[in-house]
């Protein structure tokens, strides 16, 4: 048996390094958009959750909409989770008694809660 020259041994491995590369790279790609994606769907969460507790009604309609999108076209279980407890959050704003009701705090810190929750998961 023949063990060949360095530069065939150089290309070999060349060749088998190229094919790692092209096999992984479409997965780190993949991994990096849903990464991207979850971080923007938190963001969007955030900003307009605290816009439709100050009485922005856009931005509760706009939220609804950018959940119901997330979640038809989410393809991992962290944008899943993420548009669900947005969901919540819509229905605790709608749900919200009057400013001046006694419970009104206390749903407050509720939303809040989850806001701050989904920022943190």
């Amino acid at each position: 048996m023949e063990w060949g020259t360095i530069s065939e041994w150089v290309a070999a491995i060349s060749e088998f390094l190229a094919v790692c590369v092209a096999l992984f790279l479409p997965y780190m790609n993949e991994r990096r958009e849903q990464k991207r994606k979850l971080r923007n769907l938190r963001i969007s969460i955030k900003n307009m959750g605290e816009e439709a507790i100050a009485g922005d009604k856009v931005a509760l309609r706009t939220l609804d909409m950018v959940l119901i999108i997330s979640f038809l076209n989410s393809t991992g279980a962290a944008n899943e989770k993420v548009a669900v407890t947005g969901r919540k959050i819509i229905e605790l704003i709608k749900a919200l008694p009057a400013q001046d009701s006694a419970d009104y705090p206390e749903k407050i810190a509720e939303v809040r809660a989850l806001i701050d929750a989904v920022q943190n998961k």
